[in-house]
C-alpha cells in the first residue's frame, strides 16, 4: 500500500503544490473574514478532485492493467484511492479546526460533520468514476461537489441549532458505512473490468 501511495504522491506532487497555495489561501480568508463556508467547501473539493485526478493518470497510463499483471488485486486498487481520500479528509479537518482555534473555538461537532460529508461524497463518487472512467464520470463529480459544498454551508448554518450529538453520531457511522460498501462495490467494479 505504501508503494501505491508513493506512485501518486509524485503523480500529484505538482497538483498538490498549486492545491496547498490555494488551501493557504482560503485559510487565510476564512481567519480574516471569520467565516469558514467556503473554506470547508473547498476543503470537500480538494479531498475528492486529487483522488479523481489520481484515478485520471491511472487511466492515462493504463496503469490499472499493469497493477492487475502485477498481482494487485483490485480491493488494493481500490482501498488506496479510498485511504488517500480518508488521508486528505482527515488533513481538511485538521485545517478547519486550526482556522477555528485561531477565530475562536472549535466546533468538533462541526467539523466531525464536514468530515463525513467528505467520506459521504467520495463514496458516491468512486464507484461511478471506477465503473466510466473519470472523464465520462466528469458530471457525476461535479454534481458531487456542488451537492458537498451546499452541504457544508447548510451544516454551518444548522450545526448551532439541530445537531445533536446522537444525530451526528448516526450520520457519521453512515457514511463511515457508505464509505465501506462503497469500496467492496469499486473493487467489483475493478474485478469485472476488461484489462
Amino acid at each position: 500500500m505504501k508503494g501505491l501511495f508513493l506512485k501518486d504522491f509524485y503523480n500529484l506532487r505538482q497538483l498538490l503544490l498549486w492545491y496547498g497555495v490555494m488551501m493557504a489561501l482560503f485559510v487565510a480568508a476564512a481567519v480574516i473574514s471569520k467565516n469558514l463556508s467556503f473554506m470547508m467547501g473547498f476543503g470537500v473539493f480538494i479531498t475528492i478532485s486529487t483522488a479523481s485526478s489520481s484515478m485520471a493518470y491511472d487511466e492515462k497510463d493504463n496503469w490499472y492493467k499493469f497493477a492487475r499483471a502485477c498481482g494487485l488485486s483490485p480491493l488494493a486498487i481500490a482501498a488506496e484511492k479510498y485511504l488517500l481520500t480518508l488521508a486528505l479528509g482527515a488533513l481538511s479537518f485538521a485545517l478547519l479546526a486550526v482556522c477555528q482555534a485561531v477565530i475562536g473555538e472549535i466546533d468538533w461537532m462541526l467539523n466531525a460533520g464536514f468530515f463525513a460529508i467528505n467520506l459521504m461524497i467520495g463514496a458516491v463518487v468512486f464507484p461511478v468514476l471506477f465503473k466510466f472512467g473519470v472523464e465520462k464520470g466528469r458530471l457525476a463529480l461535479i454534481a458531487a461537489l456542488v451537492a458537498a459544498i451546499a452541504l457544508s454551508v447548510l451544516l454551518m448554518s444548522v450545526s448551532g441549532s439541530i445537531t445533536t450529538p446522537l444525530a451526528l453520531a448516526l450520520f457519521t457511522a453512515a457514511c463511515l458505512a457508505l464509505f465501506a460498501l462503497s469500496m467492496w462495490l469499486s473493487a467489483k467494479i475493478l474485478g469485472k473490468k476488461d484489462m
